[in-house]
């Protein structure tokens, strides 16, 4: 898993330098070619690398994944525990590995600083919906992207929260107000969403640093304590519990031999 685009293409091009096979999957692919990845990483008894941002998730569930590995860190402990989740589904031994290097932070920062969308965006995305409803036509994001000179990415994502707030109705990318609204009540419904996105994701973002830093207790035991799952015993297996178990095996090994 990588965070940027970017990423994912470098390493599906040295990937490509080395013949190793793999496939590359993010948002910025053709439907065709992000099918044409999944089907052949899907595929039974096939060894292959898959290289991809956090796009690449529903609908993988391939029970022999071996290793998960996370070049980059995600933006929160939830998502790394879903990703690094989708390993070892057969009951066989896998490996989960994080990448850690503090300086990739940054690119999640810099997420977190693009932020959701502004008021004024917020307004034209909903007065240009407005405008189609009214006309009793619905609108694609991207007609309505252009049309309101928001962006994509932006527009999308005001409409999922109008359509989260049940402000809008959605039919085969088509989108349409499902009701009328009063447009500054809802820029002041979408923008405290908003904030209140920004304080989650923020301690998102501190919880998968805190987990890297974690350098005393077992990985499993802090997930665990971390989501409030009962009372965690050491796991025995990771990065901090193996080095912890081959040093009390020396020390006892010594013991012995000494008699």
């Amino acid at each position: 898993y990588c965070s940027t685009v970017k990423d994912v293409e470098e390493l599906g091009a040295l990937c490509k330098i080395a013949r190793i096979p793999a496939e590359i999957y993010h948002g910025r692919l053709t439907k065709a070619e992000r099918d044409h990845a999944h089907k052949r990483f899907m595929s039974s008894g096939k060894r292959i690398v898959m290289i991809a941002t956090s796009a690449f998730g529903l609908g993988v569930d391939k029970p022999d994944i071996r290793y998960v590995l996370h070049y980059q860190v995600p933006g929160s402990l939830e998502a790394y525990v879903q990703e690094a989740g989708r390993a070892g589904r057969d009951g066989l031994p896998a490996r989960c590995i994080l990448l850690w290097d503090p300086r990739d932070i940054d690119v999640q920062r810099h997420f977190l600083s693009e932020g959701p969308a502004t008021r004024s965006q917020i307004k034209k995305v909903v007065e240009g919906l407005s405008a189609w409803t009214k006309d009793g036509r619905a609108v694609d994001a991207s007609t309505l992207a252009m049309a309101t000179e928001v962006g994509v990415t932006r527009t999308k994502a005001i409409l999922e929260g109008l359509r989260d707030a049940s402000l809008v109705a959605e039919t085969d990318g088509q989108f349409s107000l499902s009701r009328e609204i009063d447009v500054n009540e809802a820029v002041k419904l979408l923008s405290r969403r908003n904030e209140e996105r920004k304080t989650t994701d923020r301690r998102w973002l501190e919880s998968i640093i805190h987990y890297a830093n974690n350098t005393e207790e077992c990985r499993m035991m802090h997930i665990r304590r971390y989501f409030e799952d009962g009372e965690p015993t050491p796991c025995g297996h990771c990065d901090i519990c193996e080095p912890k178990l081959r040093r009390r095996r020396r020390r006892k090994g010594g013991r012995n031999g000494g008699r």
